[in-house]
């Protein structure tokens, strides 16, 4: 039997590339819901599936949408949707609660409504707060929430599981690491990229350059989700992250070196922090995935190289 999905928020950066392996790789039907706030059917379009005969694609956002509007049944539901910023909190202070935990909320009815079997909810290591350096499990208590941001994933999480156990959806998280590759609007690699076609003598850097995450390449990131989403059971948590990190001070030398430029100044602040709730220091343990068949193809520094080179050919086609 052909295996459908509905992906809300589904044109944006991950949900356009799990969108390309479920038509390209294993000819599932999709259904794609995008408001376009972040998304584009232009992301659709760069990966080469816009015109895919399997993909029917709405365009409204989904708070905007009764249950009486859409055919969920037997479709396993991804919620990619959110506001991918967690800097914009600091002047925008309830977007992630309107965007983030409001919409997941109305999600979850819909899912009961329709009496769907699988939910997926797309969340972050931002639930785990500022831990500094050490290694954080799926198992960890005791979060240290540092911005609305992080506070609606935890959010959505606690939602999700409520309904799990009490209406039988089965639920699916995922917290990744930092998440790059092509169709990404924001992140570090992105910014300097930017940055610097627009004046290349120049980088200016949020932060002292310490900060130090894991990133992963949006690929290994698909993988993950359509494992999960392949696995029987009632609850799964997973962390989906590389082994390793990088700090920031690497990724504007990888940069400014896929650029070409030799004599560019890098002026770097003077705290720790990127903005007012950024968390500067991330580990994430990755094992218990791993127990399941995944692999992270990619290390941080490869992840990085391979995003910042996509995305410099995608600028450079673009001006």
């Amino acid at each position: 039997m052909t295996m459908k999905y509905f992906l809300i928020g589904g044109a944006g950066f991950i949900g356009s590339h799990f969108a390309q392996k479920l038509l390209k790789d294993l000819n599932c039907n999709v259904t794609i819901i995008d408001n376009e706030i972040s998304g584009s059917k232009e992301n659709l379009d760069r990966l080469g599936i816009l015109e895919n005969k399997k993909l029917d694609y709405i365009y409204s956002d989904i708070l905007d949408v009764n249950s009486e509007m859409l055919d969920l049944e037997g479709s396993i539901v991804v919620n990619f949707a959110a506001n991918p910023d967690i800097s914009l909190s600091n002047e925008q202070p309830t977007l992630d609660f309107d965007r983030g935990t409001l919409l997941h909320n109305h999600v979850l009815e819909l899912c009961r409504k329709k009496n769907v079997q699988q939910l997926i909810f797309t969340s972050g290591s931002g639930v785990y707060g500022d831990r500094a350096d050490k290694f954080l499990n799926e198992n960890l208590g005791n979060l240290n929430i540092c911005s609305p941001y992080a506070a609606n994933k935890l959010a959505c999480e606690a939602l999700s599981l409520a309904y799990s156990n009490m209406y039988g959806i089965e639920v699916r998280i995922l917290r990744f690491g930092n998440v790059v590759g092509l169709n990404q609007t924001h992140g570090v690699a992105y910014d300097f990229i930017r940055r610097l076609i627009q004046n290349p003598n120049k980088l200016t850097v949020l932060g002292d350059g310490y900060q130090s995450k894991p990133y992963i390449h949006v690929n290994d990131v698909v993988s993950a989700i359509y494992l999960v989403s392949s696995l029987k059971g009632k609850n799964i948590i997973v962390n989906a992250a590389s082994d390793d990190f990088i700090n920031v001070r690497k990724i504007a030398n990888i940069v400014i070196n896929s650029l070409g430029l030799t004599q560019c100044e890098i002026e770097y602040g003077n705290t720790p922090f990127g903005w007012n709730g950024d968390v500067p220091v991330i580990r994430l343990d990755s094992t218990y995935l791993k127990s399941m068949g995944w692999n992270c193809e990619l290390n941080s520094q490869q992840a990085i190289e391979k995003s910042v080179m996509e995305m410099v050919k995608r600028f450079k086609s673009e001006l």
